[in-house]
């Protein structure tokens, strides 16, 4: 599921501050953005396999990853959901730069969705519909 935080935050300031310290040479940096691209990899297959506790596990390592890179890709909240829905999430990460805007949260079970929505309304978080295909983006002109 996707929630919109209602935060903004100017995703460019936080692109500034990863590759300003990329240019510096800072390990951390390197390090993670290795690490997400063999995640990435990763999840694509794990994905197609279906082993989704596998995918909520990555989905968590890339938000960790994504405060290596910086930390203003911290978004607020996140944390203290993930937490208080543990038993009905199996990973979660901010979409984009991080630090607002959205969060992607992948539930155990279809049945989850309710409670965890209910969650982030506590927060003023709204939910944002997805679905997923096997198509991807397609634009029709007409």
């Amino acid at each position: 599921m996707l929630l919109y935080t209602g935060r903004s935050r100017f995703s460019s300031k936080i692109h500034e501050d990863v590759w300003a310290r990329f240019a510096a040479g800072d390990r951390d940096v390197l390090s993670a953005l290795f690490e997400f691209g063999a995640s990435a990899e990763e999840a694509a297959s794990v994905l197609s396999e279906g082993r989704l506790d596998s995918l909520g596990e990555i989905l968590s390592l890339q938000t960790r990853l994504m405060l290596n890179l910086s930390q203003a890709t911290y978004t607020p909240g996140l944390d203290e959901l993930v937490g208080r829905a543990s038993d009905r999430v199996l990973g979660a990460k901010p979409t984009g730069a991080g630090g607002g805007g959205c969060v992607l949260l992948l539930c155990r079970e279809p049945e989850d969705r309710p409670a965890v929505e209910e969650l982030g309304r506590e927060r003023g978080w709204g939910p944002i519909p997805v679905t997923l295909d096997e198509v991807g983006l397609a634009v029709e002109v007409g």
